[in-house]
């Protein structure tokens, strides 16, 4: 799950300012990790340098920037606002199951994911293999009634299942 955001134009049709409270969204892939700041300027990564550094390029081209937009345009179009995915949580916050609560593996796995293992980490930690680990995590979004790992983090903290 990864988060984009974006201030957008303001209610009134006019654009946004730098102090315009900021409208955030979530999409289950994104195809590349990216900056788009305005219409003349994004920031996109390169390869590693020689010495393993990470690296990133700063285009000022209008028309490379514009290629840009049009992925996170794209993006944005499939992903949910926050707001709203808060909004369908508290409606369903009491997890489907009535007043089940994790204990034992799930708990563990809650813990994890809200430290953000990948499962191939939680397995090792855990001892036990992905498949399993998959397992859990997919019990855990489905009683919260989250359609993401995120989705089912906020339910959690919600619940009063994972301190921040």
């Amino acid at each position: 799950m990864t988060a984009v955001a974006s201030a957008g134009p303001r209610s009134d049709g006019s654009p946004a300012r730098a102090s315009a409270r900021a409208v955030t969204a979530v999409a289950h892939t994104l195809p590349l990790r990216l900056i788009v700041v305005d219409g003349s300027l994004a920031i996109v990564p390169a390869p590693r340098t020689e010495d393993g550094e990470i690296a990133a390029v700063i285009l000022h081209s209008d028309a490379l920037v514009g290629v840009f937009r049009e992925i996170f345009d794209h993006c944005w179009a499939g992903a949910s606002v926050l707001s709203e995915t808060a909004a369908a949580l508290d409606s369903s916050a009491p997890a489907a199951d009535g007043g089940w609560e994790p204990t034992g593996r799930h708990r563990e796995v809650l813990r994890m994911l809200g430290g953000g293992l990948t499962d191939e980490a939680m397995a090792r930690k855990l001892g036990i293999s992905e498949r399993t680990v998959r397992r859990l995590v997919s019990d855990l979004t489905e009683r919260l009634g989250a359609a993401s790992r995120f989705q089912a983090g906020v339910a959690a903290v919600r619940l009063g299942w994972l301190d921040v």
